[in-house]
């Protein structure tokens, strides 16, 4: 029940398109960021607009993951992992290539849709350690 809780899985129809990619093998190439496949949240799509071969797309950002994404950091929406471009209070927004568009389940995505996010697991550990230092001196 946690995963249909927590995540936009409860929103897919039969025949949704799902991004599924096998797990990285110890001693491969490394690309990208570090992805678990845990998903912290699920925000909607603000903007979702074309911009010549490219798309632009903008989500919320909860007020309790503020401070873990960060300009040109990374965010996984939907299991893709992504670089953030913007970062504002309120949103994050990455600029979607048209090979992303194509492979991925993003092309049936509208405004207003959920997506499933996992902030950077390098932010999230730096966010804890941070607030037990801070508790400890306190």
């Amino acid at each position: 029940m946690q995963t249909l809780r927590v995540t936009s899985l409860g929103d897919l129809e039969t025949g949704s398109l799902v991004n599924l990619e096998r797990a990285m093998a110890m001693g491969a190439r490394f690309g990208g960021h570090i992805v678990q496949g845990h998903v912290d949240a699920t925000v909607r799509i603000l903007d979702w607009s074309e911009h010549g071969q490219d798309h632009r797309l903008e989500v919320e950002l909860p007020a309790e993951h503020r401070g873990l994404v960060i300009p040109k950091g990374s965010i996984c929406l939907d299991g893709i992992s992504l670089t953030a471009a913007e970062v504002s209070e309120k949103s994050v927004t990455c600029w979607i290539i048209p090979h992303t568009f194509q492979i991925t389940n993003l092309h049936t995505k509208k405004t207003g849709a959920r997506l499933n996010v996992e902030f950077d697991m390098l932010g999230k550990y730096v966010r804890e350690l941070v607030k037990a230092q801070l508790a400890a001196a306190a």
